[in-house]
């Protein structure tokens, strides 16, 4: 589908000089923007499958279309919030604290935590150096290990 869109859409739009004529002209442009168009809703469409499957690695769950608008809309929020989680530690927050703030900032990066390994070690690196140690000895492999 994607090479006959691109086809469709790439082909020689000059054309003869009869074909330059207003109605031509006009015949073309729309023509060339119901492409443009066409291909803006395939990339849109491909990109929100892109953050459906990147949500479903980092969360476990399916989520419905208004979740994946709304990560897709608060996308300069996301900056934001991706170096907030860039540089989270749990400092004077309790695990539980800590935790809260840990999810709810990964919602915004999907990229970093894609994984429950990295998921799991982004979130040791940021506990306290005395917790730390204790979780450290464990050896623990998934996010949920860790929680526990």
């Amino acid at each position: 589908m994607r090479v006959s869109l691109l086809l469709r859409c790439c082909r020689d739009l000059t054309g003869s000089s009869s074909d330059r004529t207003r109605n031509g002209l006009r015949k073309k442009l729309n023509d060339s923007m119901n492409c443009f168009t066409d291909i803006r809703q395939f990339i849109t469409a491909e990109y929100k499958e892109t953050v459906e499957r990147r949500y479903y690695t980092v969360t476990g769950e399916k989520t419905d279309e208004s979740t994946i608008d709304w990560l897709i809309a608060t996308g300069c929020v996301r900056d934001r919030k991706v170096s907030k989680f860039e540089g989270l530690k749990q400092g004077n927050l309790n695990v539980a604290e800590y935790e809260a703030k840990f999810t709810e900032l990964a919602r915004f990066s999907l990229h970093i935590v894609d994984t429950d390994h990295k998921k799991a070690r982004k979130f040791e690196n940021g506990l306290r150096n005395d917790i730390l140690e204790r979780v450290n000895v464990l050896k623990l492999h998934t996010y949920v290990d860790v929680l526990d």
